[in-house]
């Protein structure tokens, strides 16, 4: 099925993970012919180097932890029409930087997948976010990462993009249960409200 990717550009946050949705997404647009551009943050997760081999949350704060050397080995044995920013979504002026950056390798940004999102870490070591133990930093960094950042991303998008852009917002069923986490639940709630009302109202598609 030919999806008319061919010399599109693509901008993918959160794709440094090799075995996570964002690079998955980046390999798949290369494969149909697309730029791709990807955006991401090494995170400080804590972890046990003994256990790093092995399937688990010590193997996965690990790569989290790590740059996006693997994805760009990834990308390059399928096309050399790829660019990897390092880059604070939440920094000021991070969109209009990111865009800046693509702009003079690749011009306009034709497709956005706002794919980055955070959560408490305490969660993988036993802990629980909820209305009584909740604070004030995990709001805070959840909410400016899953949806301030992306906002403002699709807001950059928007003023850019070129008649036909597409914009996809990552989204999970965490949006309508996830009782352990509820800041990473609710960001996610407020992306899909954000994408359905845009959506509706003709300026998003």
């Amino acid at each position: 099925m030919e999806l008319n990717l061919k010399n599109k550009t693509v901008l993918i946050t959160g794709a440094h993970n090799p075995q996570g949705i964002g690079a998955a997404t980046a390999l798949s647009f290369a494969k149909e012919g697309a730029k791709v551009v990807i955006v991401y943050k090494r995170l400080s997760f804590k972890y046990n180097l003994e256990k790093v081999q092995e399937n688990g949350i010590d193997r996965y704060h690990k790569i989290q932890s790590e740059d996006a050397s693997n994805v760009e080995q990834n990308l390059r044995k399928i096309t050399d029409n790829y660019l990897i920013i390092e880059k604070d979504i939440t920094d000021d002026n991070a969109a209009g930087d990111i865009f800046d950056t693509i702009a003079k390798k690749f011009g306009t940004v034709d497709v956005l997948v706002n794919n980055a999102a955070t959560y408490d870490a305490e969660y993988d070591l036993g802990g629980n976010d909820t209305a009584l133990t909740i604070k004030e930093s995990i709001i805070d960094n959840t909410l400016n990462v899953n949806v301030k950042a992306a906002v403002l991303l699709i807001r950059e998008f928007a003023k850019r993009a070129k008649s036909g852009g597409r914009i996809i917002n990552i989204s999970t069923d965490a949006a309508q249960r996830f009782a352990g986490q509820i800041m990473y639940g609710a960001s996610k709630a407020a992306m899909e409200a954000l994408t359905v009302l845009q959506w509706k109202s003709g300026n998003l598609e």
